[in-house]
């Protein structure tokens, strides 16, 4: 459950996945629902490529999903989930109130609230997102984050996460030999001593 398929990071992170669950055989149905349109960046046809069900509520950006929220509860109930995962504010916030017995609720956080939220807003607004986000999570029954690092900057407020490190697509991404990186080191000016 998102905001968008818009190419970004989670978002990048969300299609790996699948895609290597795809790629693996796995036996669990996965669908997404989205709440904004998608504009010229995004990756549904990608998705789409994968087979996933895809709903697309389109929704504008802001608050006016929230009188819509029984609309969007329905839709999740259609599609009978066991977990439903969300991520970004809106959907935290709208999964937060709905009532879905027996599906367990799980949030991601990808940024810290606080420094994602006074960056993209005012001070004044970003903490008071923050706050109230904070404060809704706690409706889930689990929260994860993708480093060590948001868990430290979060755990102040009363929150317990766990940590779900980030996968990296091992098709794309490998590891080097030791020959390689002293001649990637080499190539760029580097020292094999220096830390980088």
């Amino acid at each position: 459950f998102t905001t968008s398929l818009v190419r970004q990071g989670p978002n990048n992170v969300l299609y790996n996945m699948l895609a290597a669950a795809k790629r693996n055989g796995s036996n669990i149905d996965f669908e997404i629902l989205t709440l904004s349109p998608e504009g010229e960046d995004s990756r549904y046809t990608e998705f789409k490529a994968l087979g996933i069900p895809i709903t697309c509520m389109e929704y504008p950006a802001g608050f006016s999903s929230l009188f819509h929220i029984r609309e969007i509860e329905e839709k999740i109930k259609c599609m009978q989930p066991d977990i439903v995962q969300s991520a970004n504010f809106r959907p935290d916030i709208l999964l937060s109130f709905m009532k879905l017995p027996g599906v367990i609720k799980l949030s991601t956080m990808w940024n810290c609230p606080f420094d994602e939220f006074t960056t993209l807003f005012s001070k004044r607004k970003g903490a008071i997102m923050s706050a109230v986000l904070l404060r809704r999570l706690k409706q889930f029954d689990a929260v994860t984050a993708c480093s060590q690092f948001i868990v430290n900057r979060v755990k102040r407020n009363g929150l317990h996460m766990g940590i779900i490190y980030t996968g990296v697509d091992s098709g794309y991404f490998s590891p080097v030999t030791a020959q390689e990186r002293i001649f990637a080191r080499q190539k760029l000016g580097i020292e094999t001593d220096d830390t980088v």
